[in-house]
């Protein structure tokens, strides 16, 4: 065949003696262009190696850029021979395969399986928990047997993982290393720049790159697969914002994305911990479906709730309970801020006898010490405050008072008497007289959601290292079958005022990268800063240009360009707020399409 034909829908090509016929392209990258083809009725995917067009250049480096794409084309071509070679000698089921190549009007190509999609593709649809896990040990059993080979992939990202059924395959090995290979010069800059570990970034470093940059691609994936956003900057959304319970993945995560790559963990040691948390997880929630399925069986709740209903809420509470279990583990009550209390309000919750006797007795303490450090402040004066007597019959009644709430309420605790009849008389009466406000209080957390039941418990830690919570926090199953299907409970994990503070940084991230500004944060306000006058004055352009027809909208963006001070081509504007940011820059950086 004549060298550089253009190749057509419906041409037909011999590939080891298997007619193909081109149906369309599918997909182009550095090296190659895909079709997707057919042979016997069954689609494949074609890939021809094929370097991209470059700009036509000038004149005078004419002869020397035309060596230099040479020598590139050269280098690209032994790089697609390498990954021809290597997929035809390793099978592999979570590597792709190729079933045959040849050349193409002089060019190299190869026949793969066609695949549904790309992992990034898939990754914006959503990918449940379950799932999350069965992917990354995909890729991370793909990476393994790489890596055993001593062959470095440098170039993993999403779109280069493809989609089979329930497996993934990880293809596109065109840039990768493969040992004893002399392709690579230490001035090749190399992979995906979005995924590329912080020492792929730096010239004169590509012949030191190790299997650590696999890893670090790996890590900015496994947040993904579980959050549904690239981690991006400092201020990411972590795994454990989607799935509190899944904190030990945004561990695993920050090692993987360490800047120094000798502290980054190996293949094996990712594959050994994703598979213990995995197994902790389902032994975990089988722990607690267990439970709750006793539970539910016990209540009369059996008999006007169908398996349906019942299933559904179990499989809800099992979240819910390891989101109180995690939290009430790793969180501080000024942590709790950040979430939204009525999370999941369509299931209502109570505490267990135990939990709450220990609740009540945590109150209780509470109420007794601060009677008691408020009389011991006077001591300081020389005053005294006279405990409570026991061979005083009025002081002995206010104790056994005190003595009968707590057997009532199952609690036994000297160092809560103690506090008590430490405590003078009339301050032991006015924590008798709270009593039933104490009791209350309880009773509030009979039917509630599982955060807020979280944020009223969390200190018990403090006095109790021996909670569980797992068999502790109940489902309260006669008003959770009553108003599950009635109740929209559609409401974040976050308060919104802390989904707002993270998208006004990803807003304020790309204004920055686009105008050359420096945002500071001085309490509520952000100071905006331009280095220079020519980024101020391309905003500003852009900026009344858009709002031109909308009135309102031009009267705030006037506003937003207002110029505080200005100091030898150093702009500086009037202080933006929370609005000014998420509404007024949010809608000229293209955040939002209404206002």
């Amino acid at each position: 065949m004549e060298r550089n034909t253009k190749i057509k829908k419906g041409d037909s090509y011999n590939i080891c003696g298997n007619e193909y016929k081109i149906l369309k392209v599918i997909g182009e990258g550095g090296n190659g262009r895909i079709y997707e083809v057919e042979n016997n009725q069954t689609k494949y995917a074609l890939k021809i190696f094929k370097e991209k067009n470059k700009e036509k250049n000038k004149e005078k480096n004419k002869e020397k850029n035309k060596e230099k794409n040479k020598e590139n084309k050269n280098k690209k071509k032994e790089r697609f021979k390498k990954e021809i070679n290597f997929c035809e000698k390793n099978k592999h089921k979570n590597i792709v395969q190729i079933y045959a190549s040849d050349e193409i009007n002089g060019e190299l190509c190869y026949v793969m399986p066609l695949y549904e999609m790309n992992f990034a593709e898939l990754i914006k649809k959503g990918i449940s928990l379950e799932k999350g896990f069965n992917y990354i040990f995909n890729i991370c059993n793909a990476l393994e047997f790489l890596h055993n080979k001593n062959v470095i992939h440098r170039d993993l990202k999403p779109e280069n993982i493809l989609v089979t059924g329930k497996e993934l395959v990880l293809a596109d090995l065109g840039i990768a290393h493969f040992e004893n290979s002399n392709i690579t010069t230490k001035q090749d800059l190399l992979a995906n720049r979005g995924y590329s570990a912080p020492e792929q970034k730096i010239k004169g470093l590509s012949k030191e790159i190790t299997t650590a940059v696999d890893i670090f691609s790996l890590g900015l994936i496994i947040n993904e697969i579980f959050t549904g956003k690239k981690p991006e900057g400092s201020n990411f959304t972590l795994v454990s914002d989607v799935y509190p319970w899944l904190i030990d993945i945004d561990e695993l995560v920050e090692r993987c994305m360490r800047q120094n790559p000798n502290e980054r963990p190996t293949i094996s040691d990712i594959l050994f911990e994703i598979k213990y948390i995995n197994k902790k997880l389902k032994s975990e929630s089988n722990e607690i479906k267990e439970y709750l399925e006793d539970d539910f069986d016990k209540l009369s709740s059996s008999k006007i709730c169908n398996n349906k209903i019942k299933n559904k809420i179990i499989k809800q509470a099992v979240s819910d309970i390891l989101i109180a279990k995690y939290f009430l583990k790793y969180k501080t009550e000024e942590e709790l801020k950040k979430y939204n209390y009525n999370y999941n309000y369509n299931i209502h919750y109570k505490l267990n006898l135990k939990l709450r006797s220990e609740y009540t007795k945590y109150l209780l303490k509470e109420m007794c010490r601060k009677k008691f450090l408020y009389e011991s402040n006077v001591y300081k004066n020389g005053e005294i405050y006279e405990p409570l007597n026991f061979n005083n019959n009025e002081d002995r009644i206010i104790y056994e008072k005190f003595q009968s709430f707590l057997h009532k309420n199952f609690i036994v605790d000297g160092e809560l008497l103690k506090l008590f009849s430490s405590c003078c008389n009339y301050h032991c009466q006015e924590i008798l007289e709270n009593l039933d406000r104490i009791k209350t209080h309880v009773e509030e957390l009979d039917d509630a959601p599982i955060l807020y039941i979280v944020k009223h418990i969390i200190n018990i830690e403090d006095i109790n290292s021996d909670l569980q919570y797992d068999d502790e926090i109940l489902v309260n199953w006669e008003k959770s079958v009553i108003f599950y299907d009635m109740i929209d409970s559609n409401m974040g994990l976050l308060n919104q005022p802390y989904q707002e503070y993270k998208e006004m940084d990803n807003i304020l991230k790309k204004f920055n990268e686009k105008y050359n500004s420096i945002v500071t944060k001085k309490g509520d306000s952000f100071v905006i800063r331009f280095e220079n006058k020519k980024s101020y004055i391309a905003f500003k352009k852009y900026a009344l240009e858009l709002s031109k027809p909308y009135y309102i909208f031009e009267g705030d963006v006037l506003e937003l360009i207002r110029i505080e001070k200005e100091y030898e081509g150093i702009i500086e504007l009037k202080p933006w707020n929370s609005f000014d940011i998420g509404n007024v820059l949010a809608k000229i950086m293209g955040f939002r399409d209404d206002y």
